[in-house]
């Protein structure tokens, strides 16, 4: 026997159309009424009138609305009893629903592990040298479980997969980079060629900034070494050390010049600045010329 729901009382002639009442008569004489209460002016002496036909106004407002209310309860009350049957009827059917759906789910949950250990097997023949690279769960995709997708197909996908890191392997080995290993590492976190090269380029601008600040250093303490020199082989005259030049300058005394024979000494002193300002002034005094020992 088919599974068939057959409503034998009310059939569709049965059921009711329309609720048959004076609506127009009624309309009539509340629109009639409702006139009249426009033209009235009320005023404080008629507070109690007002009130009285308010009350009456609202005692027939009720009265027609729980009318409304007791039609509309007559007419839902054998549809709420059909609902009520029909949900217990819905309930019976959801029992073998449910036990259909909890076995259709086992079974696509043993298809799902099996195929799953097929793409296992696929990726221990093709995997080789990768496996530490690129593990299973990065080659594997859950669209492989899907029927549509053949072991051959799966098979496709894994080799071009390999094929395609080994090819990208060989490339960054090929820049002979000596960020060869920080641009593997970034290569095998993401398997994208692109931001491997990104991460080179990122190291050599590191390492470029890094030897032009360097030689930028070096620059400025070279500078600071050879004024520091030069502080030191002409250190400024004070107002005292000026006095003996100035002195022997003033008194315009001729100094004899010597006629021995021209030597050339090198030599070291250690003195204080106003000991060194002396022995300048001793120098240029006897017309010795001096200057740095040459290298």
């Amino acid at each position: 026997m088919a599974l068939e729901l057959i409503i034998t009382s009310p059939q569709e002639a049965g059921f009711v159309k329309n609720i048959e009442w004076n609506y127009e008569e009624l309309k009539r004489e509340v629109s009639a009424k409702a006139e009249e209460y426009k033209g009235i002016a009320y005023t404080e002496d008629n507070v109690k009138d007002m009130k009285s036909d308010k009350a009456l106004l609202n005692k027939f407002r009720t009265a027609i609305e729980d009318e409304r209310k007791r039609v509309k309860n007559l007419c839902l009350e054998p549809y709420e009893r059909f609902e009520q049957q029909i949900k217990d009827v819905v309930s019976l059917i959801d029992e073998p629903i449910k036990l259909i759906d909890g076995q259709l789910k086992e079974i696509d949950n043993r298809y799902k592990a099996k195929k799953k250990a097929l793409c296992q097997d696929i990726y221990n023949r093709n995997i080789d040298t990768l496996k530490g690279i690129v593990p299973f769960d990065r080659a594997f995709h859950d669209y492989y479980l899907n029927k549509t997708m053949t072991e051959k197909k799966i098979e496709e996908e894994m080799k071009g997969m390999f094929s395609r890191v080994n090819e990208e392997l060989d490339t960054i080995e090929s820049l002979h980079s000596e960020y060869e290993m920080q641009i593997k590492a970034a290569y095998i976190s993401s398997l994208d060629l692109s931001i491997a090269l990104r991460e080179k380029e990122r190291l050599e601008m590191a390492k470029r900034a890094m030897e032009e600040r360097k030689a930028m250093e070096e620059k400025k303490a070279a500078k600071a070494k050879l004024a520091a020199g030069n502080e030191v082989m002409n250190p400024p005259e004070s107002p005292i050390s000026k006095s003996p030049s100035e002195t022997a300058q003033n008194s315009k005394e001729a100094v004899p010049e010597t006629k021995d024979t021209m030597v050339t000494i090198d030599f070291r002193v250690t003195c204080s600045r106003e000991q060194l300002q002396l022995l300048k002034t001793f120098l240029v005094t006897n017309k010795i010329n001096y200057g740095p020992v040459p290298k």
